[in-house]
């Protein structure tokens, strides 16, 4: 059996994280000295995990908002732009070893 280390895992969510940051846990490694994890959402809870998590905040309901009319302008012929480009922000707190993933 091959055996994986990674130093970072990158999570589709926050929530993902939160179990990521458990198995580690249990696994005995040490976030961020061993593993650095990072999460999607910017969800209020990973700022009270410890280590608080690092994470990309994603505007959830503008991004719905905007989904909405563009589909609304569909239905109803208009035309719409073929790409769309939303805001979001790294939330950089303690569960990345900075050292090691300088470009995070």
């Amino acid at each position: 059996m091959e055996v994986y280390n990674p130093s970072i895992i990158v999570c589709a969510t926050d929530n993902i994280s939160l179990g990521v940051m458990k198995a580690a846990h249990e696994n005995g490694q040490r976030i961020p000295e061993d593993l650095s994890i990072t999460g999607f959402g910017g969800y209020s809870v990973s700022e009270f995990t410890y280590p608080s998590l690092t994470t990309v905040k994603f505007h959830y309901k503008m991004a719905g908002e905007m989904a909405a009319r563009k589909i609304n302008d569909l239905i109803n012929k208009k035309d719409i732009e073929m790409c769309t480009t939303l805001t979001f922000e790294i939330l950089k707190r303690e569960s990345v070893d900075k050292k090691r993933h300088r470009q995070l």
